[in-house]
C-alpha cells in the first residue's frame, strides 16, 4: 500500500516591519475617522487581515495562524474604539468661584392646573458660584439682584448646571444632565411632583446630535438632548386617568458648563422656553 503524505508547506512568519507597518496603518486610520473609529479599524483590520493571509498556505495550519491574526486584530480594534469613545465623552464640569450665569426662564402652565404644577418659575435669574463651592441662586429683577426663597424653584434653577440642592431637601426632580454624554447616550427617569399624589411623570432623554446653537449670550457649541415627558394624571374617586405629552429638547455646552437652550411643548397647552442671556467664567 502507498501511503499519501501531504506536501510539506513553508509557512512565513511576517516581518516586524511588516507587524510595525499594519499597527501604525491601524492607528492612522483611527486618527483620521474620528468618532467613526470603530468602522476605521474594522475595515483596516480586514484589509491587515487579508494581507496576513496571503503570508500562509496550507491547510489547518493556515486557518489557525489566521485565526490568532484576526483575534489579535479584534482585541485591537476594541481598545482603540474604546479609547476613541472615551475621548468623545462630556465629562462634568468642574465650576470655579466667580462662575457666573443669567438665565430668562418663560413658563406657560397647562391650562386648568394649579400653581402647583408649575415647574419653574418665569423671569429672569442668576446663578454666581460663590466661596467653599456654594452656588447662590438669585432673581433678577429692575437691574438689581435678590435672593431666590429656598424651595423647589431653587432646585430648578440649579437643575440648569445640573446640579441638586443640599442634601435633606424634600424637593424631587428629574435629572437634566447625568454625566457623562456621548452622541446616542439614552436614558429614562422618573418622579412625582412634590404635594401633587395623582400625578407621575416618566421622561426619556437621548442626545442626538452636536451642533452650533445661538442664544442671546452667543453661539456655541453644544450636545443636543432630546426630551419626551408622560405625565399620567389620575382622577380620584373615579380612577379615571389620561395622559399628557412634552417633547422638546435642550442644549448643553461644555464651555458655559450648562445648558444654554430649553425648549419644551406639550399636547395640553404647557409650555417651557429657557435660554442663556449671560456667561462670565471666573478669571
Amino acid at each position: 500500500m502507498v501511503a499519501f503524505r501531504a506536501p510539506a508547506v513553508a509557512l512565513t512568519t511576517p516581518s516586524l516591519t511588516f507587524q510595525r507597518a499594519t499597527f501604525y496603518s491601524t492607528v492612522h486610520l483611527t486618527q483620521q475617522l474620528g468618532r467613526h473609529a470603530f468602522t476605521g479599524i474594522a475595515v483596516a483590520a480586514a484589509i491587515t487581515a487579508d494581507s496576513f493571509t496571503q503570508q500562509f498556505l496550507g491547510g489547518y495550519t493556515m486557518i489557525r495562524q489566521r485565526t490568532a491574526v484576526l483575534r489579535a486584530l479584534l482585541l485591537l480594534v476594541a481598545l482603540v474604539a474604546n479609547a476613541a469613545r472615551a475621548d468623545d465623552q462630556v465629562q462634568a464640569p468642574l465650576f470655579k468661584e466667580g462662575d457666573f450665569w443669567k438665565f430668562k426662564v418663560v413658563e406657560k402652565p397647562v391650562p386648568g392646573l394649579s400653581s402647583t404644577a408649575i415647574q419653574y418659575p418665569n423671569g429672569i435669574f442668576t446663578l454666581r458660584d460663590t466661596a467653599r463651592g456654594r452656588m447662590r441662586v438669585q432673581d433678577f429683577v429692575e437691574n438689581k439682584e435678590t435672593p431666590l426663597e429656598p424651595g423647589r424653584y431653587t432646585s430648578r434653577i440649579l437643575s440648569l448646571l445640573g446640579l441638586r440642592q443640599p442634601a435633606g431637601s424634600t424637593t424631587i426632580f428629574n435629572i437634566l444632565l447625568p454625566f457623562p454624554f456621548y452622541v446616542g447616550k439614552q436614558w429614562r427617569d422618573s418622579y412625582k411632583p412634590p404635594n401633587i399624589r395623582n400625578v407621575h411623570h416618566t421622561v426619556n432623554s437621548e442626545v442626538v446630535a452636536e451642533q452650533q446653537v445661538a442664544t442671546q449670550a452667543g453661539s456655541f457649541r453644544a450636545l443636543k438632548i432630546e426630551r419626551t415627558e408622560q405625565a399620567s394624571i389620575t382622577y380620584n374617586p373615579s380612577g379615571n386617568s389620561f395622559m399628557r405629552i412634552a417633547q422638546g429638547a435642550y442644549y448643553y455646552c461644555p464651555e458655559t458648563k450648562s445648558i444654554v437652550k430649553y425648549d419644551l411643548v406639550g399636547n395640553s397647552g404647557y409650555e417651557l422656553h429657557i435660554e442663556l442671556l449671560e456667561f462670565a467664567p471666573a478669571h
